[in-house]
C-alpha cells in the first residue's frame, strides 16, 4: 500500500509540474522584476504549487467515480472562469496571483482523469485509448487556456473577453473531434476492446472477427491471421516490431500550433507591457503574432516526421537544458528575443509533455519512464524559481546557478530509487472490471 501510494503521489507530483510549469514562468518573470514583490510572488508560487498538488491527488480519486467528461468540464470552467475574474475585477497582482493558482488548480483537477495516473489506480486496458484521446485535446486545452492569461489580461473589452475561453474551448473540442475521427477511420474504438464505435465487433473485409490496438493480430480479406494491409506480422506501417505507428503528422501540427499562438499572442505583453499593478500599456503586434508561430510550426512539424524516439530525446534534451536558460534570458532581453525565448520554452515543453505521455509510457520500459518524470519534474519547476532568482542576481551569478542546479537535480533524479522504479501500465496487475476500485 505504501509502494503505491508513494508511486501515486509521484504520478500526481509530476503531472502537476506540467500543468503550470509555463504560465507559473511567465507569471514569476513579470512579478520578479518588481524588487518590492519578490517575497510576496515567491510566496504565491509556492502556494499554487502545494494548491495544484492536493487539488491533483483529490482530483485523482474523482476521476476514479465521477465520469470522465463531468470531470474535464469542471477543470476547465475552473481555469478558464479563473481569467475571466481577472479581467472583470481588475488586473491586480493579488487577483491575478489567485487566478493562477485557480488555473492551475482546475487543470491538476481534471488532469489526473486523462493521463497516467489513472493508468496506475485502475489498470484497465479499456480506459487505455479514451485516455489517449482525451489527453490530446487536454494538453491542448490547459496549454492554451495557461498560456493565453496574459492575453485575457491585455484585452480591454471588459465582459467580451467572456468570448475568449469559449473560443479556446471550441478549439480543443475540435482537436479531440478530429483526434476521435482519426481514431474511428483506422479501425480503433475508444472504450472497449474488440468494437467498433457502434458497439459492433470489428471484423474484416472476409467477415473474420479481428482484434483492436491492444497488439494482438488481426484477420486479412484472406483470413490470414497476424498479417494487415501486406505488411510483415508483428510489424506497423515499415517500422521495427513492438513501435506503434504514431500519429500523422498534421495532429502535431495542429495541436503544436494552438498553443504557440497562444504563447506568442502572450509573451510579449506579460514579460515587456506588464508595469506594477499588471496593466497593460498597449495590445500585442499582429505581425509579430503571425510570424514566429509559423517558423516554430514549421520546426514542430519536421521534428514529427522524425523517427519516434528521435523527437522525445531532442525534446528532453532541450527541456533540460535550454528551457531554463532561455527564461532566464527572456527577462531582461529586447521584446523580440523574450518573445523568441518564452515561444520556443512553450512549444518544446509541450511537444515533451505530449510525448512523454503518449511515447515513453507505451513504448519506454520503465525505468526510463520514472527517470524522465523525475525530470521533468525537477526542471519544470525549477523555471519560475530561475526567473525570480534573476530579479536579484547579476548574469555570471545565475549561469552558474543554472549550470549547479541542473546537474545536480539530474543527478538527484537518476539516483532516487522511488523514481527509477516508478512503474508504468506494462508492469501493472492484471485487469480489474470497469470501475472497480483497485
Amino acid at each position: 500500500m505504501a509502494g503505491r501510494v508513494q508511486t501515486a503521489t509521484l504520478v500526481v507530483a509530476s503531472r502537476t509540474a506540467l500543468v503550470s510549469s509555463v504560465p507559473v514562468g511567465v507569471l514569476g518573470l513579470s512579478l520578479g522584476r518588481l524588487p518590492h514583490q519578490l517575497v510576496v510572488s515567491s510566496g504565491a508560487i509556492m502556494l499554487m504549487a502545494l494548491m495544484q498538488a492536493v487539488l491533483a491527488l483529490v482530483g485523482g480519486q474523482l476521476a476514479d467515480r465521477w465520469s470522465r467528461s463531468v470531470v474535464t468540464v469542471v477543470g476547465a470552467a475552473g481555469a478558464t472562469i479563473a481569467w475571466v475574474a481577472v479581467v472583470a475585477w481588475g488586473a491586480r497582482p493579488v487577483v491575478a496571483v489567485g487566478a493562477a493558482a485557480v488555473i492551475g488548480s482546475g487543470v491538476g483537477l481534471f488532469l489526473p482523469a486523462t493521463s497516467g495516473l489513472i493508468q496506475q489506480l485502475v489498470p484497465d486496458r479499456r480506459l487505455l485509448r479514451a485516455n489517449a484521446l482525451l489527453l490530446a485535446a487536454t494538453v491542448a486545452a490547459k496549454f492554451v487556456v495557461g498560456t493565453s492569461g496574459p492575453l485575457l489580461i491585455a484585452v480591454p473589452f471588459g465582459w467580451s473577453a467572456l468570448l475568449v475561453p469559449a473560443i479556446l474551448l471550441s478549439a480543443a473540442a475540435a482537436v479531440l473531434a478530429l483526434l476521435v475521427h482519426w481514431r474511428r477511420r483506422h479501425g480503433e474504438r475508444i472504450a472497449e476492446p474488440g468494437r467498433s464505435a457502434g458497439g459492433e465487433p470489428f471484423r474484416s473485409a472476409g467477415g473474420e472477427a479481428g482484434r483492436t490496438a491492444d497488439g494482438e493480430p488481426g484477420r486479412t480479406a484472406d483470413g490470414e491471421p497476424g498479417r494487415t494491409a501486406g505488411r510483415e506480422p508483428g510489424r506497423t506501417a515499415g517500422r521495427e516490431p513492438g513501435v506503434r505507428t504514431r500519429p500523422r503528422w498534421w495532429m502535431w501540427g495542429l495541436v503544436t500550433g494552438l498553443g504557440v499562438l497562444a504563447a506568442i499572442a502572450a509573451a510579449p505583453d506579460a514579460v515587456m507591457n506588464l508595469p506594477a499593478g499588471f496593466h497593460v500599456d498597449a495590445g500585442p503586434d499582429l505581425p509579430r503574432q503571425i510570424a514566429v508561430p509559423l517558423a516554430v510550426i514549421g520546426v514542430a512539424c519536421l521534428l514529427t516526421r522524425m523517427p519516434v524516439r528521435r523527437p522525445a530525446r531532442l525534446a528532453l534534451l532541450v527541456c533540460l537544458g535550454v528551457v531554463p536558460a532561455l527564461a532566464a534570458v527572456a527577462g531582461s532581453a529586447a521584446w523580440w528575443l523574450s518573445a523568441t525565448a518564452l515561444t520556443v520554452a512553450s512549444t518544446t515543453g509541450m511537444v515533451f509533455a505530449m510525448l512523454s505521455e503518449t511515447v515513453l509510457e507505451l513504448h519506454a520500459p520503465a525505468e526510463v519512464v520514472g527517470r524522465t518524470v523525475g525530470l521533468v519534474f525537477f526542471v519544470q519547476g525549477l523555471v519560475p524559481f530561475l526567473a525570480l532568482l534573476l530579479a536579484v542576481s547579476g548574469h555570471r551569478q545565475l549561469l552558474v546557478v543554472l549550470a549547479g542546479t541542473v546537474l545536480v537535480l539530474v543527478g538527484v533524479a537518476l539516483a532516487v530509487p522511488g523514481i527509477r522504479r516508478l512503474p508504468n501500465h506494462r508492469t501493472l496487475p492484471a485487469e480489474v472490471p470497469h470501475g472497480q476500485r483497485v
